[in-house]
């Protein structure tokens, strides 16, 4: 009988973006409930196939009624956490890049993305795909499902062969425009500025929407003043931040699209420049986007380099959303405000934005929606700095042409939010945001659902098996005999944590810890222990003796006839 256990991680981790059906929660089956919403997985998900060419890797829906098994869209990325080539040397700098050369195999580094939509039903362990190569590989079960409802699931299957010939579905209809800089799916069409990288043109297509531009652009404001023995006025817009010949982009899209751009900042105002990176991610019906920098008496320091005092004060920053008059007769949502008229002309609104403190997530959480016949365009916000001495709501709706604002100079249903007041000598200008490009009939009931889902991600678990073998699940649960993995304790813990596990039979165990992207940390253990209980103690180091940042960690011990995973938190 073959080792039962051979995985060398066990691990959940998936980035969520968004479900927009028509009806959400009306299925039972998660696929349909967040049918819209991308999955993606981090190579140390799926550890089992570690080393295997990612040109041999497929991915299959099972369907039931059926019994046969379909191809799914997917891609493998590779993310790999490199020198930043402008800084050459710093190892603060270093920064996750998808654009460098891959080796060809799958690794913890890699990424697979795949849709919600596509998943399919439980398989059953002797019915595989039509391919006899496959059969001489193991294969991987992934389950997906609700963490607060672990009976809606749905599933996909990993196989591997050398001799798959069908190529991969490419039914989401990804371009990307070189000369306009804009994406394109079926569902949507979203243009950023060659300028500024900001966004500046949504198009939601039939059936979603009417097919017509609803946007002005993505606009930015802050005000201060900074002191390098001579005072310098910050009031600037995103026309302060100026794209420079750094441009890469996914050549094959399949399910995602990822566009990574360096943008500086200031270049008007100073002889030299900030600069950082700017890197969305684009799905068939959502984008992210995760980029920027902090101002700060560092940053400034660091660009420029200076040694001098710099003091610097922030009065006013600002990010929204800037819609056009083709958005006329669109209503706003959010928390606080149902059905606003987008008509530009000024309305009142409940500008509270309200703190909601959560141990694993920002304070600062806000969904806004405007939807229409136009469609239906949703952004989820999140902000970690709650210093300022005001947050609120910003909305302007107005027609009237003002000579001093960007883009259109109009303000049709323009909302974000508005930061006053930073008592503090920092301010961080990172343009993160999730957007969904949604169907016209979406609610404020539908509003709040997608903001359950992006705050509840969900989550896989991954078993492995053979052709007309048992299922060997990795899930950290059901494990056999009196096998014992227990929780760290303490746990949270400062400066060192103690792992007990306990063993039936004399074997050889490997105790590793890994971070929450995946990545290995350091290995604690890797030889023979006897029968018996064992107890292996963790000082928050990593392998090269660095200590570890506060956060959420896993520890995953392996044997030949027992794994599990368990999660523990370091406090500094």
């Amino acid at each position: 009988m073959k080792t039962l256990i051979k995985s060398r991680l066990i691990f959940y981790f998936m980035l969520i973006f968004i479900s927009m059906s028509l009806k959400l929660g009306s299925a039972s089956d998660i696929s349909q409930v967040r049918q819209y919403e991308p999955v993606v997985l981090r190579g140390g998900t799926l550890s089992h196939f570690y080393e295997v060419p990612v040109d041999e890797i497929y991915l299959y829906a099972y369907t039931d009624s059926t019994q046969s098994y379909t191809m799914m869209p997917f891609q493998i990325d590779e993310r790999i956490l490199a020198e930043d080539p402008f800084h050459p040397g710093n190892e603060n700098m270093k920064r996750h890049t998808y654009f460098l050369p891959d080796d060809g195999f799958l690794d913890e580094d890699d990424e697979i993305a795949f849709m919600m939509r596509d998943l399919g039903d439980k398989a059953p362990n002797d019915i595989w795909i039509d391919n006899e190569e496959a059969k001489g590989y193991e294969r991987l079960e992934v389950k997906i499902y609700d963490p607060n409802d672990p009976n809606t699931k749905a599933y996909c299957y990993i196989f591997r062969s050398p001799t798959i010939q069908e190529e991969v579905p490419k039914k989401y209809g990804f371009l990307f425009h070189v000369e306009q800089d804009s994406v394109e799916t079926n569902n949507y069409t979203v243009g950023l500025s060659k300028e500024n990288s900001v966004i500046e043109d949504i198009v939601l297509k039939p059936p979603f929407g009417n097919g017509i531009d609803i946007f002005d652009r993505q606009k930015l404001r802050f005000s201060g003043v900074v002191s390098l023995g001579f005072d310098i006025p910050l009031n600037a817009t995103e026309d302060v931040i100026s794209t420079t010949d750094h441009f890469e982009y996914t050549k094959n899209p399949v399910v995602r699209l990822i566009k990574e751009t360096r943008v500086a900042l200031l270049t008007e105002m100073l002889d030299e420049m900030l600069a950082f990176y700017v890197t969305p991610r684009f799905y068939p019906f959502s984008a992210t986007l995760k980029g920027g920098m902090g101002i700060s008496e560092q940053a400034f320091k660091d660009a420029f380099d200076f040694d001098d005092e710099i003091w610097l004060h922030f009065d006013i920053l600002r990010q929204s959303w800037d819609f056009n008059k083709d958005a006329v007769g669109m209503q706003f949502y959010n928390s606080f405000n149902d059905g606003v008229i987008i008509d530009g002309n000024a309305d009142e609104v409940n500008s509270k934005i309200e703190f909601k403190p959560h141990p694993e997530l920002p304070p600062i959480r806000e969904w806004m929606l405007a939807s229409g016949s136009q469609g239906s365009f949703f952004i989820y916000s999140e902000f970690l700095d709650t210093t300022w001495q005001t947050i609120e709501l910003y909305f302007e709706d107005n027609s009237a042409i003002n000579p001093d604002d960007t883009g259109d100079s109009t303000s049709y249903g323009d909302q974000g939010i508005i930061f006053q007041s930073q008592p503090e000598d920092s301010i961080n200008l990172e343009l993160g945001f999730t957007a969904y490009f949604l169907p016209s009939s979406f609610t404020k009931s539908d509003a709040e659902e997608l903001t359950y889902f992006i705050e509840n991600p969900i989550k896989a678990s991954i078993s492995v098996n053979s052709f007309n073998s048992s299922v060997n699940n990795l899930n950290g649960k059901g494990s056999p005999g009196n096998y014992e993995l227990f929780q760290n304790y303490p746990n949270p813990f400062n400066s060192s944590t103690k792992i007990t596990f306990f063993l039936t039979k004399n074997e050889r165990v490997v105790l590793k810890i890994f971070d929450v992207t995946g990545r290995s940390i350091v290995k604690l253990a890797d030889k023979q222990f006897n029968q018996g209980s064992h107890q292996v103690q963790w000082d928050g180091k990593s392998r090269v003796g660095q200590d570890s940042p506060s956060g959420v960690y896993f520890y995953v011990l392996e044997s030949e006839s027992f794994s599990d995973v368990k999660k523990m938190i370091l406090m500094r």
